[in-house]
């Protein structure tokens, strides 16, 4: 069939088409001015006449091989056509060519109209629309007018309980500042009666502790005393006993040299005392020992004395930080 195809590079071809191919007669414009009227087959041109970009008009054939399209076309023979022949086909090429720009230029009045015509017809529904909504205003202007009056007034009472509550806000904050002041008030009088409290507890706590330390100390030392002076005693008495025991011993010794039998007798006797006196010293022996162990276990409670006291002492620097 025929029709028209132009391209955006300028190019156009009106004539026969096959297949979607160029084939048959047709004509061609190149975008430089130059034209080709025709024979083609599959897109190639074959044979016809070539108006050339200098005006000049010749007969031309292809091999048939190259594309329309393709840059690197070229005739394989050229025959500048004779003055007459030239000028018809000129003619005839520029009536084409008027007939292309008429086409070309009457295309975009006619879009142009087209848009025109779909202003033209949105601008009156646009006022149809315009018409309806302007009434609408009205009738909402009415409404709001009368919904104003009613409006001032619900603001006038609005504005009436507004004061009210700003009234009855501004009792309560001094209210709650009142009480706010009175808490801290308080809070400030019973911390400063447990800071108070505190230092008098901790006061008495090393008061007791020095106390106890010094009762400790005090019963130790007397303890340790009565144990060393009970001990020293006994060995004193154990002392004496020995020496009474033993000038005994030797006066009897005396006396009973004058016999046999009275010297077996004093021996018997100062073997008996010297028994006696070996059991009362490890008697005193005993003692001191007891008063010994006493000791050690005065010097233990001490001891622990001593730790007491730096355990309360340790308590009140606690104390003290924590204040």
């Amino acid at each position: 069939g025929k029709g028209t195809n132009a391209w955006k590079n300028g190019r156009r071809y009106e004539g026969e088409w096959k297949a979607d191919e160029i084939s048959g007669e047709g004509r061609w414009r190149w975008a430089d001015g130059r034209s080709f009227h025709g024979l083609f087959k599959s897109d190639c041109p074959i044979k016809g006449s070539l108006v050339d970009a200098d005006g000049c008009v010749y007969a031309v054939t292809y091999n048939g091989k190259v594309d329309i399209g393709n840059d690197a076309l070229k005739p394989s023979t050229r025959t500048k056509l004779a003055s007459p022949a030239q000028e018809d086909f000129v003619k005839a090429a520029k009536v084409w060519e008027r007939s292309i720009e008429a086409a070309a230029s009457v295309a975009p009045l006619q879009e142009k109209l087209s848009e025109l015509q779909a202003v033209s017809k949105k601008k009156e529904a646009e006022e149809g629309r315009h018409r309806e909504t302007l009434t609408g205003l009205d009738a909402k202007l009415s409404e709001a007018s009368k919904a104003d009056e009613v409006a001032s007034k619900v603001f006038k009472g609005l504005d009436e309980e507004a004061k009210k509550a700003e009234k009855e806000a501004s009792e309560a904050l001094s209210k709650a500042e009142k009480t706010a002041s009175d808490i801290i008030a308080k809070a400030k009088k019973e911390a400063a009666e447990a800071i108070s409290k505190a230092e008098k507890t901790a006061a008495d706590i090393i008061a007791k502790a020095n106390k106890d330390k010094e009762e400790t100390v005090a019963k130790a030392e007397k303890l340790s005393a009565d144990a060393v002076s009970k001990a020293e005693k006994e060995k004193a008495d154990a002392t004496g006993n020995v020496h009474k025991a033993a000038q005994a011993a030797r006066t009897k010794a005396d006396a009973a040299s004058k016999t046999s039998a009275t010297k077996k007798k004093a021996a018997a006797e100062a073997k008996a005392a010297a028994d006696k006196v070996r059991k009362e010293h490890d008697v005193s022996a005993k003692a001191l020992a007891d008063a010994n162990k006493e000791l050690q276990a005065q010097e233990k409670a001490l001891e622990g004395a001593k730790k007491s006291l730096e355990a309360a002492e340790s308590e009140l620097k606690g104390f003290s930080s924590n204040k």
